[in-house]
């Protein structure tokens, strides 16, 4: 390695610059409807309770009960309960697993994705909306920045480690494991119940949950191997690490495999979505 410690360490925040903007580019993905909608348990309604200025200037206001939305390909999707969830604890309650409250976001994500929209109110009117915004950061809540800021400390701290002492193996292990618990923390990242109407995808789901069973592996595997050498190198230690890897490229790949094939047979048995005309 030839490098010197300064020309690895701006390789490494460069590297971690570039993770941060995979973050808000995945945030920044989803469509913007520039309202958020709130449950009244005592009413049983779906209400707004936030919007910005460009949707209330559209005919949306602040109270307003929100029955169905219909977009420009002509999905029509009744908005409940289940759509807006606060926690993991919420959603177990609506769903009776994870793939089901995924491909209920996707759909939402579909809803959103084709301006304009039409939204049906309680009281029987309809306010046409035209989302041709990005999200703005903020927009993003406070819990948001919170894991934001640590899923980038570990790359962070274990790339500059791994500059200084780069030909140790335990600094190579640090930065691999560091690398590993910002995927978990990234994953956890785009996955927060109270950023307004986020709804991405299913393949960008998809990724996510890789990224997150792949990143919580990977940090536990290369952590566990750090100990192999630090503070003190064990005898076996070149055996170990070896027993480690193979498992670490054997486990991906089977995880991936029976995730697929579950996720394929409870596609089979989720209702479809109803579909209107176009508008």
């Amino acid at each position: 390695m030839t490098q010197s410690p300064r020309t690895l360490i701006n390789f490494a925040v460069l590297g971690v610059a570039f993770l941060a903007f995979l973050i808000f580019s995945v945030m920044r993905y989803a469509p913007y409807t520039g309202f958020m909608l709130g449950y009244d348990d005592e009413l049983d309604e779906l209400r707004v309770v936030n919007l910005d200025g460009w949707v209330e200037t559209q005919g949306l206001q602040l109270g307003d009960t929100i029955e169905s939305i219909t977009n420009a390909d002509g999905l029509r999707m009744t908005i409940e309960r289940r759509h807006i969830l606060k926690s993991s604890a919420e959603a177990r309650q609506y769903y009776g697993n994870r793939s089901q409250r995924l491909i209920e976001i996707d759909r939402l994500y579909e809803l959103f994705n084709h301006s304009p929209i039409v939204i049906s109110r309680g009281d029987g009117t309809e306010v046409t909306l035209v989302l041709d915004r990005q999200r703005p950061i903020s927009s993003l809540s406070l819990s948001f920045w919170a894991l934001f800021f640590i899923s980038l400390t570990a790359p962070l701290v274990s790339s500059i480690v791994w500059a200084w002492q780069p030909k140790k193996p335990e600094a190579s292990l640090l930065l691999i494991s560091g690398l590993g618990f910002f995927a978990s923390c990234f994953s956890s990242v785009a996955s927060i119940y109270n950023t307004d109407m986020f709804y991405i995808p299913l393949f960008l789901h998809w990724l996510i949950r890789c990224a997150l069973d792949l990143g919580q592996f990977t940090f536990a595997v290369f952590g566990t191997a750090v100990l192999l050498y630090y503070p003190n190198r064990l005898s076996f230690a070149p055996k170990a690490l070896k027993a480690l890897l193979a498992g670490y490229f054997i486990y991906p790949p089977l995880r991936l495999v029976q995730w697929l094939v579950v996720q394929r047979l409870r596609l089979r048995h989720l209702p479809g979505v109803q579909r209107c005309r176009s508008l």
